[in-house]
């Protein structure tokens, strides 16, 4: 691919899953390390290491929505303004101290679940969209592996499997939340796979306003030559005067269609 084409892909929703992944960890390093120290600290740590996951969550939304729906503006504004929503919607819930205790624990958990799992909506409008391109049908692939990793992330969360059969044997090695993080890990990393597939797709594409151009401009030349097929008949004048003028409000409607995504691509930039 030549060096234009690159050019034309935004990075920042790649960046944006990307920093958000490293704060998301650093806020839980910092969550292990200083919660000990105090009853007080212990309340403001835990309640920044939920507002890290969430934040982490919500991130991850931005790089596949905005790829995916490059050329769909009103589609990509409406999910990543519903996703961060719900995102601050779910921050200010967990940051309430009494929400921190370990009784509302699985509380918690269906919160996260809860977000990540609103994605099922936007992975439908893809499929639907995008289902004979190959790079799109391997992505959500990917996307599935990553919600059953974390759909497993958080039952054992929730279960406190495997310590609670044997409390005190898996204090150092085996516990749940040690669990629950390789999960974490692995799932950010299927969704990075998954994020680049994407990126990929949409680099070898024109840009939207060619490409639905040539969409449209493909349809109607599908449909008039359906016309003069079914026809066949060009031995009048008359015949021939309508096929003139099929051909002319075919580049009418390609005028009217010039100009209005012209206007879409303006929104879109």
């Amino acid at each position: 691919m030549d060096d234009a084409s690159n050019k034309a892909i935004p990075r920042w929703p790649w960046f944006v899953f990307l920093a958000r992944a490293m704060g998301c960890l650093l806020c839980n390093s910092l969550s292990h390390l200083f919660a000990c120290h105090s009853k007080r600290w212990n309340v403001f740590f835990w309640r920044l290491d939920y507002a890290g996951i969430s934040l982490m969550i919500v991130c991850s939304f931005f790089a596949p929505i905005y790829y995916a729906f490059s050329c769909n503006p009103y589609s990509r504004y409406l999910y990543l303004t519903s996703i961060s929503l719900l995102g601050i919607l779910v921050i200010i819930t967990l940051l309430a101290p009494a929400l921190s205790t370990p009784r509302f624990l699985s509380f918690r958990a269906s919160l996260f679940l809860a977000m990540g799992f609103s994605g099922v909506i936007p992975a439908a409008h893809v499929v639907v969209l995008f289902w004979g391109h190959p790079h799109m049908v391997l992505a959500l692939r990917y996307e599935l592996v990553m919600g059953v990793l974390y759909a497993v992330e958080a039952s054992f969360y929730m279960s406190r499997t495997p310590e609670r059969w044997k409390p005190g044997a898996f204090d150092i090695v085996g516990h749940s939340h040690q669990i629950f993080h390789a999960f974490v890990v692995s799932g950010a990393l299927v969704h990075s796979a998954a994020t680049l597939l994407v990126m990929d797709w949409r680099r070898g594409l024109p840009n939207c306003f060619i490409r639905k151009f040539l969409e449209i401009h493909a349809d109607l030349n599908e449909n008039f030559g359906e016309m003069l097929w079914r026809d066949n008949k060009y031995a009048t004048i008359e015949d021939a005067l309508n096929a003139l003028w099929l051909e002319t409000v075919s580049i009418i409607y390609h005028l009217a269609s010039l100009n209005n995504l012209m206007y879409t691509y303006r929104l879109s930039k």
